[in-house]
């Protein structure tokens, strides 16, 4: 008869032999489970973590966590950094306020890119990992097909040689010839013995490499998860990044302009203000050479610039006929309220396209289009400013500019000017428009 699967006994004529089949497939038996050092080692590894917990020395889990909680803080400082560079008002801020706000923001592009590209990486990683876990999964599984295979056949081949009445070796009754016919068995006994010990050893490798399949798939995922939060992420972060580098395109154009009239009448000034758009110029045009910021004309530039003979003098400044009146009358009333106000107003189109042709090149898109923080030195676009359409003012109180808000003319201003249709930029006390612009 066929012994029944796993007994570890082999029928032959010298009766029946008892194998380590049973101990080494089962575990049953006194013998220990295979691989039993290896469990051995695990406890003692994990018994050792406990005694250095104990003792007060860090763990690779405490270290990690530790590690992963420095970076949170780190990363919620940074979302704070960006929220506030974003909140930046680039018309009214001060000029290094608004550089640091645009390096802020293209660190944090620069950051979530690296993010990004690091993490497709790690995608790319899993997939190779995923394919050599499946061909290791398949590869077991044929393996296993094969044991089997052959432990089936040798199955049949004990069956028949059992079974064969007319075997010398059955039928001789000298002893030599049973000796060689125990030989024989133990030998027979032995290859199953290997042949089950490789298929039990052919089955756990398949459920670690199962495993790592599995690890590999739904490592896949999340990064895939991951990345398309990600893109996200980045796709706003530029959209942030871009918004304040047009607005700071805009506003360094305007202050060029009113750089070249504050030098007529505030020399020191003009020295700050030059220093200051210079450091705002070179990180535009490191944010252009990244690829951030989109062209833009200026909020103006819908209001066509006038005709010389549209600009007329109003009480001593040179404005566009529309506001000539207001200006007048807002400057009469405050002479008479003993305010000596000064300065002056339109400035010639054809001097700024003049510059530009010096500055950034001859065709009409370096004249026209090209923003202002790429040519050598940053030059304004021609429309850039409310002073070539006649509607802006830069006033002076007796004699110098206003360059500060608690300046009694700037007092003065700040309560009547808005009722003759002037407003004032924030950042630059001495400028007033029809727009605030």
């Amino acid at each position: 008869m066929i012994p029944a699967a796993g007994s570890g006994v082999v029928h032959s004529a010298c009766g029946p032999v008892t194998t380590m089949r049973s101990f080494v497939i089962s575990g049953s038996g006194d013998e220990a489970p295979a691989r039993s050092p290896r469990r051995h080692q695990s406890v003692l590894f994990v018994s050792l973590l406990v005694l250095l917990s104990t003792l007060g020395f860090p763990t690779d889990a405490q270290t990690n966590e530790e590690i992963d909680d420095i970076r949170e803080e780190r990363r919620r400082a940074q979302e704070q950094q960006v929220a506030q560079a974003g909140r930046v008002d680039a018309a009214n801020a001060e000029v290094g306020e608004l550089t640091l706000a645009l390096e802020i923001l293209q660190g944090n592009v620069i950051g979530k890119e690296g993010e990004l590209s690091n993490a497709r990486l790690q995608l790319e990683q899993a997939n190779i990992e995923l394919a050599a876990a499946e061909g290791a999964v398949l590869a077991k599984e044929e393996e296993i097909v094969g044991l089997r295979d052959q432990m089936a056949a040798r199955a049949i081949t004990s069956f028949v040689n059992q079974d064969d009445g007319g075997s010398v070796f059955v039928q001789t009754a000298d002893p030599t010839q049973a000796a060689r016919m125990q030989l024989l068995v133990e030998e027979v006994t032995q290859t199953d013995i290997d042949v089950g010990e490789d298929l039990r050893a052919a089955e756990e490798d398949l459920e670690v490499e199962r495993g790592r399949a599995s690890n590999a798939a739904a490592e896949a995922l999340r990064l895939e998860s991951e990345i398309a939060q990600q893109l996200v992420e980045l796709e706003a972060a530029r959209d942030l990044q871009n918004e304040l580098t047009i607005e700071a395109e805009l506003r360094l154009e305007h202050l060029l302009v009113e750089l070249a009239a504050i030098e007529e009448l505030d020399a020191d000034l003009a020295r700050q203000e030059s220093a200051a758009l210079d450091e705002l110029a070179r990180e535009l045009a490191r944010e252009r050479s990244n690829g951030g910021g989109a062209i833009a004309r200026t909020s103006t530039e819908a209001i066509p610039i006038p005709p010389n003979h549209e600009i007329v003098s109003a009480n001593g400044y040179w404005v566009h006929e529309s506001i000539a009146a207001n200006v007048e009358a807002m400057t009469l009333a405050a002479e008479a309220d003993g305010i000596n106000l000064g300065g002056g107003g339109w400035r010639d189109s054809q001097r700024q396209i003049e510059l530009r042709q010096k500055h950034c090149g001859t065709s009409d898109y370096a004249v026209y289009e090209m923003p202002s923080s790429q040519c050598s030195p940053p030059t304004a676009r021609p429309g850039a400013s409310m002073h070539e359409r006649g509607l802006a003012l830069d006033l002076t109180c007796d004699g110098a500019l206003i360059g500060r808000r608690d300046n009694r003319c700037f007092r003065w201003l700040a309560e009547h000017a808005n009722s003759y249709g002037f407003y004032n930029l924030p950042s630059e006390p001495w400028h007033w428009s029809t727009n605030g612009r």
